[in-house]
């Protein structure tokens, strides 16, 4: 689980992330003016209030402690999903994908909100963005709803990923860590 002391790493982990993965696809413009600074203060609030608003945030670390990944989870945002949870973020350095990191926090949600009350989850994820994609799909996740969304003056499309089931979606997991 993430800590207060975490903000300002999952701040760089965020934006290290985004522009590894997202440039190119969304306005130089959007990633470039993203700040460690704002990133780290908007976490610290994430991380105080977690508790009260039903929400879990879990980092991935490294062999060294260092912070390399997060996800976190809530109730859903967005009824377009049909679920109760969502899947708000999960972000991995590039360097950490393929690893099985990615596999621990989506369980680490799933389990999360399952522990909150929720009975499935959902997620939004740009249509462009294949790696993630050809992930929620090894993990059993079906596309359930699209949407435009606006990053600095660009359309782009999101996919809804749902999961009817979190218990399903643990199992898929675990399929996915012991392959």
């Amino acid at each position: 689980p993430a800590v207060l002391s975490d903000a300002n790493a999952i701040a760089e982990v965020h934006i290290r992330a985004w522009r590894e993965t997202y440039r190119g696809v969304m306005p130089d413009k959007v990633l470039d003016e993203m700040s460690v600074e704002r990133g780290a203060q908007s976490w610290s609030a994430v991380i105080a209030d977690l508790p009260a608003k039903r929400q879990v945030l879990s980092v991935a670390l490294d062999d060294l402690g260092n912070v390399i990944g997060f996800a976190g989870a809530g109730p859903t945002r967005d009824p377009a999903l049909t679920t109760d949870g969502e899947v708000y973020a999960i972000n991995l350095v590039m360097q950490a994908t393929r690893k099985g990191f990615g596999t621990r926090l989506m369980l680490a949600m799933a389990e999360g909100l399952s522990s909150n009350g929720f009975a499935d989850a959902g997620l939004w994820v740009l249509e462009k963005n294949i790696g993630a994609r050809w992930f929620y799909d090894s993990l059993g996740g079906s596309i359930a709803a699209r949407h435009e969304r606006d990053f600095g003056g660009t359309k782009l499309t999101e996919l809804g990923y749902v999961w009817g089931n979190l218990r399903d979606l643990k199992q898929a997991g675990e399929r996915l860590l012991a392959s």
